[in-house]
């Protein structure tokens, strides 16, 4: 049975001093219970085949340890390694799969397109370029409003003497209608002249009528009553022209 050993370091305590001081020697060993132990200066004096047997032991046992701290694939859960764990710039092209090399080389499948961007600013204007031929003959256009052609004024007079009326007519040359028109008495004027009728009428052989679609103004004609005590020039004007219908 092994007993509670106590260590004492030789000649530290008043015993050992006092056999030191009796023998005249040093203590060479302390007392382990029954065991005894070198002294603690013999353990610095070692040989050195002995140091050399004692590195080499170090260096098997570190050597031995380091082995058993290797990890390899079978002993990593799936899904554990991130990126952070693999050293940066540490992967070659051989340690990827096919699959990604592909990605890498551009040739994986093309993802959905992405949403729009905002619009960029114009650009500058670029230069004019250079003038194109010129292009075929576009279609007949339809048809434009009528239009009016061949302007031609007349005009005609009538005197009526005093307390008299009278009437006249202004025609419009051959072919042409009846634009605009009107009469007047001439001067001087008085409050006793008036004129009764003024207006487009359609004549055909020295007959005037009512005009219409069939039969168009071209001539304008007056009528009026001179209640002066002097003659009076009733005047008839006519504005003439040819209407492309």
């Amino acid at each position: 049975m092994l007993t509670r050993a106590t260590l004492t370091r030789p000649g530290s305590t008043p015993t050992a001093r006092r056999d030191q001081a009796a023998t005249g020697r040093r203590p060479g060993a302390v007392t382990v219970g029954r065991m005894k132990t070198p002294h603690w200066g013999r353990l610095a004096r070692l040989t050195l085949p002995t140091a050399v047997a004692l590195l080499a032991l170090l260096v098997s046992l570190s050597t031995a340890a380091t082995a058993a701290l290797v990890i390899t694939g079978a002993q990593v859960a799936d899904s554990t390694l991130t990126g952070r764990d693999v050293k940066d710039r540490s992967l070659g092209a051989k340690d990827l799969s096919a699959a990604a090399r592909r990605t890498i080389a551009g040739q994986a499948p093309a993802g959905p397109a992405g949403p729009a961007g905002p619009a960029g600013p114009a650009g500058p204007v670029g230069p004019t370029g250079p003038k194109g031929d010129t292009g075929p003959a576009g279609p007949q256009g339809a048809p434009g409003a009528p239009g009016v052609s061949d302007y031609s004024f007349r005009s005609a007079a009538a005197t009526a003497a005093s307390f008299a009326g009278t009437e006249a007519t202004a025609h419009c040359p051959a072919g042409l209608v009846v634009i605009s028109g009107g009469a007047s008495w001439s001067a001087p004027i008085t409050s006793q002249a008036m004129i009764s009728a003024s207006k487009p009428v359609h004549v055909a052989s020295g007959q005037r009528y009512q005009p219409d679609d069939n039969y168009p103004a071209n001539a304008w004609y007056a009528a009026g009553l001179n209640g002066s005590g002097s003659a009076q020039t009733l005047a008839v004007s006519v504005i003439c022209g040819r209407v492309t219908r």
